[in-house]
C-alpha cells in the first residue's frame, strides 16, 4: 500500500516520539488554574508556573518539521508535529492529522555540500519583517480536541509559529481568554499573533559573502479578531 504524504507523516510522528502519552489526563483542569509565572528559557522551553504546579512546552525543528513537547506537573505528556512546508499538522491529543496551512516565512536552509563553513558558522541579521498569522477557533480545536486549556492551546501556537515568545504574560492573557470560545470552533474568530521574523546569515568563508541561514521568528503580541 502506497502511504500518503499526510499518512508519513502521522507515522513518523509516532514513530519518533513513541514515549510520548495521548494527553487525556489533561482534561479541562487548567482552564481555572492561576497563572503564577511564565518565563521563555535560552533553549526556547516555556515554562508556566501555576496552582497545580508547572508546565513546559519545548519545540525542536528538523528540516520542515516543527515538533512541540507538552508535559504536565502529574506526567501528562503529548507532542504536535507540524509540516512547515506543506501545512500538515499531527496531533497525539486527537491522533489525527489536519491541514492548517504552509508556513509562509518557511525556507528551506540552502545546501552547503562541498563549501569550507565556519564551525560554528558565523551569522549576522539581515531583515526583519513583522507578520500577523491568525489561528480561527475552529483550527485551535481540531488540534487540541475537547481538551482546551491554557497549556495545550499554546502548544498548538507554538508549533504553529515556534517557542519564542517576547511578551508571554500578555500572550497568556489573551489565550485565557480565548479558552471559553474555542468549544464553539468558530471559523471567522480566534487569536491573531504577531511576528517578529529576523533573517540570519552565514558568511561564506574566501568569499566574502552572506548567504540565507534561516529566520528567528518571535511572537511580540496577541488579541482577539
Amino acid at each position: 500500500m502506497k502511504l500518503t504524504r499526510r499518512d508519513f507523516l502521522s507515522f513518523a510522528a509516532t514513530a519518533s516520539l513513541a514515549a510520548l502519552l495521548p494527553m487525556p489526563a489533561l482534561a479541562d483542569e487548567m482552564t481555572s488554574d492561576e497563572i503564577l509565572s511564565a518565563e521563555t528559557l535560552e533553549d526556547g522551553t516555556l515554562v508556566i508556573e501555576t496552582t497545580r504546579g508547572t508546565w513546559t512546552i519545548k519545540v525542536e525543528e528538523v528540516g520542515s518539521l516543527r515538533t512541540c513537547t507538552i508535559s504536565g506537573p502529574s506526567g501528562e505528556m503529548g507532542y504536535f508535529v507540524y509540516d512547515r512546508a506543506t501545512g500538515d499538522l499531527y496531533s497525539s491529543i486527537t491522533g489525527k492529522t489536519v491541514s492548517i496551512g504552509a508556513d509562509e516565512s518557511y525556507r528551506p536552509r540552502p545546501e552547503t555540500r562541498g563549501v569550507i563553513d565556519h564551525d560554528p558558522p558565523v551569522l549576522r541579521n539581515g531583515k526583519t519583517t513583522y507578520r500577523d498569522v491568525p489561528m480561527s477557533y475552529y483550527s485551535i480545536r481540531q488540534q487540541v480536541g475537547g481538551i482546551v486549556n491554557v497549556a495545550t492551546v499554546i502548544a498548538a501556537l507554538a508549533a504553529l509559529g515556534g517557542a519564542n515568545v517576547g511578551n508571554i504574560k500578555d500572550i497568556l492573557t489573551v489565550v485565557r481568554g480565548a479558552l471559553a470560545h474555542i468549544p464553539g470552533g468558530d471559523r471567522n474568530h480566534g487569536i491573531m499573533v504577531r511576528y517578529k521574523e529576523t533573517e540570519r546569515l552565514r558568511e561564506v568563508i574566501g568569499t566574502g559573502n552572506w548567504v540565507y541561514y534561516d529566520t528567528v521568528r518571535t511572537a511580540v503580541s496577541a488579541w482577539l479578531y
